[in-house]
């Protein structure tokens, strides 16, 4: 059964979705999630989440500049995915019980005109090799798999580089010269 059409997405608040996000995403990233308030705050990253019924079922987090103060070590390459015109999709997750329904799909949408209206016009993320249901998702909305590296982040595993260029008739994008390995990344969507 879809249910996209009822899926709302809007900006986090902190103080009223902080608990319903932690019980989708755990409570081990509470540290994580409270550090990225700072980047929203002064509009150095966008955190969306996806609403049913009055429940969150969804969220992603996308950073639009590097900041040392909210715990985040990017490699070489991911640093230059808030570069310029780039942002990075650090975080995409949706409720396991809500998966399959597009909630995935409405919160790509949302996140990507929130890209636009910064000023970002071509997103970033990195993915698992492994994680075929994020490949077909990123792949159906217009995402391009332009490199596969092996970060020590990810103790050498295999990981997929994804690009999407949000302007209607930009070029493809591709990887930047430094996407080969690097040191700890954040976690991928």
């Amino acid at each position: 059964m879809k249910v996209s059409h009822d899926v709302i997405t809007r900006p986090f608040d902190f103080v009223r979705d902080r608990a319903e996000l932690l019980a989708i995403i755990s409570e081990a990233k509470g540290p994580m999630l409270d550090l990225l308030g700072a980047a929203v705050s002064d509009g150095h990253a966008l955190i969306l989440v996806a609403e049913l019924g009055g429940h969150v079922v969804g969220w992603t987090a996308l950073r639009t500049s590097y900041r040392t103060d909210t715990g985040w070590s990017p490699d070489g390459n991911t640093a230059d995915f808030v570069a310029g015109d780039n942002a990075y999709l650090e975080y995409l997750e949706v409720a396991l019980l809500m998966r399959g329904r597009g909630v995935a799909t409405r919160l790509l949408d949302a996140t990507e005109r929130g890209a636009l209206a910064a000023g970002r016009n071509r997103l970033w993320l990195h993915t698992s090799e492994a994680n075929a249901d994020a490949q077909r998702l990123y792949e159906r909305e217009g995402w391009k798999h332009v490199d596969t590296i092996h970060p020590t982040w990810k103790d050498q595993r295999a990981t997929r580089v994804y690009a999407k260029d949000l302007t209607p008739d930009g070029p493809a994008p591709r990887p930047t010269s430094s996407a080969r390995g690097g040191e700890r990344g954040s976690p991928q969507p």
